[in-house]
């Protein structure tokens, strides 16, 4: 059947004619495309790449009739032609010498295939994603040795690449109005700088020039220094030079340039070494000076507690000091509203944060009809896992959930004793060490069982944590700074393990080749996420590891229920004291009402969430295969709108609403609005910094970079694109 039938029965339209069609399409890739007679062709190659593209059109045009009443026969057609999809991928796995010997077949395949990725129609079934990610994955490994795209020291070159290079160029030309089009414009410069290397035979080369954007260790020097040095050339150290883009690409360069990139990497090491023995003879100086510092200080308060002592009794001779009734145990504040132990000022728990972790627990496991609460009341919250894997989950999760409540959730009416809370304290310590010792080996590898196994246990790590802080903030005796510091930081410990787990399950998602490359990139923002939880918590757990800050200069005002204060002018053995009839630090004083209300209001204390840098966002040891590409990201200005401008509005109309509802309470009018307006301030201000950044168009001198050969297009192309990248990650 010759390609003008094929041409004439589509003009017709209809099931038939489409039947027709998979019918000679299914024959040829039977007879493993070598039937030539009736066509143009004279390869294998030529005609496997002819008939897969008339089969794409085919089924672009069956799916252009599902809107119709009763589309039922035109969709049997369809999943008919999905399962043709399958023999095009089963030939080309099982020939791949055959298709290698039609020139460019990688190049022209990658083309089929993008413009196949671009259709809408594609989601109708879930299998042609599952096809295409192979067929790509197939494709690249068609691709010859970049060398062969060399021709006399440069790259051969194609019709297709100057104009990508002119548009490239051209990005800069354009006044971006917000940071929101500043990304989309590295966007565009990333996608502008891939279709050139695409239209000089190189689909992958992309991956092999790709450059890590977060970490400023592997930065590459051509980003910083000028053309005109040796380090733009050569590197320093890990951080490589414009050299290695031309060996990544498939070229040569000389001995002497080799030797010279060799010293290079030695230099720098060097002087790491150097610096290194230099910071370590800092740091013992500075810990030698902390230690003088120390007993200074342990000297100075010994004498001062002496002279203390010595005012105190000359205050106490002829006074009299009234006796103070012993405080009971109705007097006693309850557990919720007294304040926690103060060494910790940076971060803590209140009860109503405990709550909220459990609730947050619930509403995850869907269980007890919970809902998730307020963001303000989560201290440390965690990255929100998929709701598909959490349905299947469901009901093993409830089941572990109701066993953790029932053995350890006690209702604080009637109140429990401190002796029952400290049992039960003891034994969730024993569960919680053995659950650490269960999710402690697991890793991507595992496999399914064992990692479904561990999330579940994790997630049971989480919830009795959350039950052991609920219990310990029950306890009618405060307990001491050093205990309450180091249930902090327990618990922050479990929160890493919880997101380390989660992350092992993603990991083992993006090493799975079943998997489409939609999850794969939610599961790469969310490992993301994690990780930056993962540096502010252990930020978190080292300051609160540190040693508390020095007191104020200032002495606080001395405890009046303290009987053993020699500054204290009342005496325990008259309650009736003539010379002392009111005492304005007294909380009992019942002529002082406000006092005492102030001495009974709990202290908070501000919550610690420290602002992580986005080169803080992935650990050194994390897989950085994928990030040469940025998330793609809905820019916020439209033709019509621009929604920063209307989030603002938006912010502002609710935080006046705020300040009004606020006006006969603590806080001062327009303090909200306050907030935002210094919110807003910054954000310009980092705004107007990289636009001015960005105006400079390249790294110093960009200008002299030469350009006259196609390699040192690309190069230059880019240096500049990773200039881009570097001056706006912020945004990124």
């Amino acid at each position: 059947m010759s390609l003008n039938f094929l041409a004439s029965s589509n003009s017709e339209g209809g099931i038939e004619s489409w039947t027709k069609t998979l019918d000679h399409i299914e024959k040829a890739a039977q007879s493993k495309f070598t039937n030539l007679h009736g066509t143009s062709f004279f390869s294998v190659g030529a005609n496997y790449l002819s008939l897969y593209t008339q089969l794409r059109k085919t089924m672009a045009d069956i799916a252009g009739t599902f809107t119709k009443e009763d589309p039922t026969n035109e969709k049997a057609l369809f999943k008919r032609a999905v399962g043709v999809l399958d023999l095009f991928l089963q030939f080309a796995q099982n020939s791949r010498e055959t298709l290698s010997a039609f020139k460019n077949i990688h190049y022209k395949l990658w083309t089929r295939l993008d413009d196949f990725l671009h259709q809408p129609w594609i989601s109708h079934d879930r299998n042609i994603s599952t096809h295409l990610h192979n067929m790509v994955v197939l494709c690249a490994q068609f691709e010859p040795p970049f060398e062969q795209a060399w021709k006399n020291g440069d790259l051969i070159t194609h019709k297709k690449f100057q104009p990508a290079f002119e548009r490239f160029m051209g990005l800069d030309d354009a006044d971006y109005y917000d940071d929101a089009e500043r990304r989309n414009f590295v966007l565009l410069s990333q996608a502008y700088l891939q279709h050139a290397l695409v239209s000089l035979r190189l689909i992958t080369a992309s991956r092999k020039v790709q450059v890590n954007w977060l970490n400023d260790k592997t930065r590459p020097t051509y980003v910083d220094f000028s053309c005109t040095t040796d380090e733009y050339l050569y590197g320093l150290g890990e951080r490589p030079g414009v050299l290695s883009l031309r060996l990544k690409l498939g070229g040569q360069v000389t001995p002497e340039e080799q030797e010279k990139m060799n010293q290079a990497k030695e230099k720098a090491k060097e002087k790491a070494k150097e610096k290194a023995k230099e910071k370590a003879k800092e740091k013992a100086k500075e810990k030698a000076k902390e230690k003088a510092k120390e007993k200074a200080n342990e000297k100075e308060k010994e004498k001062e507690k002496e002279k203390g002592k010595e005012k105190g009794k000359e205050k106490g001779k002829g006074k009299s000091r009234k006796k103070r009734p012993a405080t009971g145990p109705a007097q006693e504040q309850p557990a919720s509203k007294r304040p926690r132990p103060s060494a910790i000022q940076a971060y803590t728990m209140t009860m109503e944060n405990v709550e909220a972790d459990i609730n947050t627990i619930h509403n995850d496991a869907q269980f007890m009809n919970a809902q998730q609460p307020s963001g303000d009341l989560l201290v440390t919250p965690v990255t929100a896992n998929r709701a598909e894997t959490l349905r299947t989950y469901g009901r093993e999760l409830r089941a572990l959930l109701s066993r953790h409540r029932a053995a350890f959730y006690r209702s604080n009416v009637p109140p429990i004793s401190d002796v029952e809370i400290r049992r039960l304290l003891g034994l969730i310590e024993q569960q919680i060490t053995a659950l650490r010792e269960q999710v402690g080996n697991v890793t991507s590898k595992s496999g399914s069982t064992n990692l479904k196994r561990a999330k579940l246990d994790a997630y049971s790590l989480r919830y009795l944590r959350a039950l052991y802080m609920r219990l310990l903030l029950s306890l009618t005796v405060p307990v001491s700074d050093e205990e309450f510091r180091d249930a902090l930081i327990d618990r922050l410990e479990d929160w890493v393990t919880f997101e380390r787990v989660w992350n092992q399950a993603d990991q083992n998602t993006q090493d799975s080749p079943r998997i489409s490359s939609l999850l794969k990139l939610d599961a790469k923002n969310r490992m993301n996420n994690r990780y930056v939880n993962i540096r502010r918590w252990q930020e978190m757990q080292d300051q609160l590891g540190a040693p508390p800050p020095p007191p104020p200069d200032d002495p606080e005002p001395d405890d009046p229920d303290d009987p053993d204060d020699p500054d204290d002018p009342e005496d325990p053995e008259d309650p009736e004291d003539p010379e002392d009839p009111e005492d304005p630090e007294d909380p009992e004083d019942p002529e002082d009402p406000e006092e005492q209300e102030k001495a009974e209001e709990p202290q908070e204390r501000k919550i610690f969430r420290p602002k992580i840098t986005r080169t803080d966002v992935i650990p050194d040891d994390f897989d950085d295969s994928a990030l040469w590409f940025v998330t793609p990201k809905r820019p916020s200005r439209t033709i019509y709108v621009s929604e920063k401008i209307d989030r603002r509005q938006e912010e502002s109309a609710r935080a006046h609403i705020i300040d009004k509802a606020l006006w006969q309470s603590k806080k001062g009018e327009g303090e909200e609005t306050r907030k935002l307006e210094a919110r807003y301030a910054l954000e310009d201000k980092l705004s107007a910094e990289l636009a001015a950044a960005l105006a400079k168009k390249g790294p110093p001198d960009h200008d002299k970079i030469p350009r006259e050969t196609i390699i040192e297009k690309v190069i230059l192309m880019i240096v500049i694109h990773h200039w881009r990248l570097f001056t706006a990650r912020r945004i990124l």
